[in-house]
């Protein structure tokens, strides 16, 4: 039998009707801004395992009716919650500059991925004590 592989955006398509479509990497910037902010956690929009277990309709439209009802501005809140801090990150972009790119890129190299081996003890591998790291 043959592979069938649907992209995320069909299967929403498929799902719910709808395409939505956004610019490019303007999704992986708003995830950023909500993983900072936690516009999508539980005590804003809600348990979602929670939730399907009390809803009992069938569908799309039905589930998103029910959803909206029974969590009124939850949609509202976690969207002013992203936007606040993409207002936070339009501010820090314009301090971005090469010479901090480098600085992070070293730092993370070098400095964090040291330490998890110095201080997990997860130095028996490569002999790390033996170069006096």
């Amino acid at each position: 039998m043959p592979t069938v592989k649907l992209k995320n955006v069909e299967i929403t398509e498929l799902v719910t009707g709808n395409r939505t479509e956004f610019p490019k990497y303007t999704t992986q910037i708003m995830n950023l801004a909500n993983q900072n902010a936690q516009g999508t956690r539980p005590r804003i929009v809600g348990q979602m395992t929670d939730l399907f277990d009390q809803f009992s309709g069938s569908g799309f439209q039905e589930w998103r009716t029910w959803y909206l009802q029974e969590k009124p501005g939850a949609i509202d809140d976690a969207a002013d919650r992203v936007d606040a801090m993409l207002e936070l990150l339009r501010e820090a972009l314009p301090s971005i500059d090469k010479g901090m790119v480098r600085d992070w890129v070293e730092d993370l190299v070098v400095s964090q991925d040291l330490r998890r081996p110095l201080f997990s003890g997860g130095d028996h591998r490569s002999g790390r004590r033996d170069k006096g790291l």
